[in-house]
């Protein structure tokens, strides 16, 4: 859950990850839809995984 009240589930490292592409280095889920955030601006990763690594910095390295 963020700060705003939206729930995530932080599924960990992106296996996928392309640091040169559009693929994101973490997979943050919306509970909602059950959609991956996508890495825009619009999707709010960057404030999701923010929040979360504030929150468990341990799990975001």
């Amino acid at each position: 859950m963020t700060l705003y009240g939206q729930g995530y589930q932080f599924l960990g490292p992106n296996a996928d990850h392309d640091p040169t592409g559009m693929s994101t280095e973490y997979l943050l889920v919306e509970l909602h839809s059950k959609e991956p955030l996508d890495g825009s601006s619009a999707s709010g990763y960057d404030v999701t995984l923010g929040q979360f690594t504030a929150l468990c910095p341990n799990r975001v390295q």
